[in-house]
């Protein structure tokens, strides 16, 4: 591919769903850890949407977050290898760790200096393994050997698993003929671990692909409003309201008061300690109340109202 750069539209989703399969024995069961915190919903709405973070919310994720929150996370070390075709080479996992959250904060730092609006830079994490690739192998690997690599890495440095009660109640969602829609801070793995934990494409899932929104293709991520234009966009030309959409996460700030600062409904879920954020000494969140705090995904069905 020359001197160009790789990029995450440059990977062949197929391919790493693929590979994704493979990786089958570093995925083991994960339960929600019980955050003592209560439930809280005093009423139903009228809705024709609802909107979904990822990590922490419809996934339950080790780390509760992905990106510097989950590389900052200590872990046992273990020997990590880079394949580029013929060629591999073993590293420590903590080094090559070390190393990405390095670049991921200097590419925000460039983001930042490049365009003083964008507060939250979000990276695309193919276009880093490629400067990592490039370093180690020069020209000589693809954009498979990326996404392998970091599908791998992903796996090892930040377990999930289904959260409990999803499928089920977007099948309920879904059977209302609510629009379902994703904003979440991700990279291109974050659907395709959706996929496979599933067993179901995000399509029979139930949610619209034209309301899918990922930090990784924004350039940016929550809490920047940014990343929800896209599906708000559409469904305001749908004729839907800010008030009659509901967004659903597990962070105060990047969740909750991003949403309800763009006039959405919104339900903080408490079902997880790990990934659970309230950010209670952050002044962003200060007078921020979520419509509705949920500890299971199924209470979602009696946020909704009949008819």
């Amino acid at each position: 591919m020359g001197m160009s750069e790789h990029n995450s539209e440059s990977i062949n989703v197929s391919q790493a769903a693929d590979y994704l399969k493979t990786l089958d024995f570093l995925f083991n069961p994960m339960e929600p850890v019980d955050s003592h915190y209560n439930a809280r919903i005093e009423q139903s709405l009228p809705l024709d949407a609802v909107l979904f973070d990822i990590y922490g919310t419809l996934l339950i994720s080790e780390a509760g977050d992905i990106g510097l929150t989950a590389l900052d996370k200590e872990g046992r070390d273990s020997d990590f290898s880079l394949k580029a075709g013929s060629l591999e080479k073993t590293f420590s996992f903590s080094s090559l760790k070390a190393g990405l959250v390095e670049l991921i904060r200097e590419e925000h730092s460039h983001i930042r200096k490049a365009d003083p609006r964008i507060l939250y830079p979000e990276v695309d994490i193919i276009r880093l393994w490629d400067r990592v690739f490039r370093r180690e192998f020069t020209d000589s690997f693809s954009s498979i050997d990326l996404a392998e690599a970091a599908l791998r890495f992903e796996v090892m440095s930040n377990r999930v698993a289904l959260m409990p009660g999803a499928v089920d109640i977007l099948s309920f969602l879904r059977g209302r003929s609510l629009t379902l829609g994703i904003v979440s801070n991700a990279q291109f793995y974050t659907p395709l671990l959706m996929e496979y934990l599933s067993a179901m494409s995000l399509e029979q899932m139930g949610f619209d692909a034209d309301c899918l929104s990922w930090s990784y293709r924004c350039g940016c991520g929550k809490p920047d409003q940014k990343i929800f234009e896209d599906p708000m966009n559409i469904l305001s030309a749908r004729g839907v309201e800010p008030g009659r959409v509901l967004y659903v996460g597990n962070d105060m700030l990047n969740d909750i008061a991003t949403a309800a600062s763009l006039g959405l409904k919104t339900a903080l879920f408490a079902g997880d300690r790990r990934s659970l954020r309230l950010r209670e000494d952050d002044e962003r969140v200060r007078g921020v109340r979520p419509d509705f705090v949920i500890t299971s995904l199924v209470q979602l069905k009696q946020i909704v109202q009949a008819g």
